[in-house]
């Protein structure tokens, strides 16, 4: 024991330290540790709730996320036939719009050609009448009142007719 007391350590001195560390480990034990562990437990059960919490929203968020990926490809997938339906209707509208421009421009040209056609007629006519009065005016000139002048238009009617049926 002199080695111990050499150190500055006696018996004594140990005897308090130990009774002292004892009082102090029973009042801790007694009023602090019951209520440090119940914090510690319960700090624990809201830990673990919390993971548990956790993790049911990490299933939930998974199957959202795939019923959003199911629901994003009906959604494109009807989007895509919805085109394609439209295309078919603009196609089938251009073709039917088409078509009643080619039988409206067929009416436009027929009614062109039968206008054409009737004033054609019409200036052949007068071309007629025309070549008529001056072909009779002529003739009218050069017999000068040696044929009558009835007989001299009735000839030049009847050589017009059969002259210019014939081409």
């Amino acid at each position: 024991m002199s080695a111990i007391g050499s150190l500055g350590i006696d018996l004594n001195s140990i005897i308090l330290y130990v009774v002292n560390f004892g009082i102090i480990f029973f009042f801790v034990s007694k009023y602090l540790s019951g209520p440090i562990i119940s914090m510690l437990e319960k700090r624990a059960k809201k830990i673990k709730d919390n993971l548990e919490e956790i993790d049911k929203l990490k299933v939930e968020i998974s199957k959202n996320q795939k019923e959003l990926e199911e629901s994003k490809r009906k959604a494109l997938d009807e989007m895509n036939a919805n085109i394609l339906r439209m295309n078919n209707e603009l196609e089938e509208k251009t073709k039917k719009a088409m078509a009643e421009v080619e039988v409206e421009k067929e009416k436009m040209l027929k009614a062109a050609e039968a206008k054409i056609e009737t004033r054609k007629e019409k200036l052949m006519e007068e071309v007629k009448e025309d070549i008529l009065k001056r072909v009779q005016n002529m003739v009218n000139y050069i017999v000068s009142n040696k044929v009558p002048k009835d007989i001299v238009e009735e000839s030049v009617a009847e050589a017009w007719a059969k002259y210019s049926t014939k081409k």
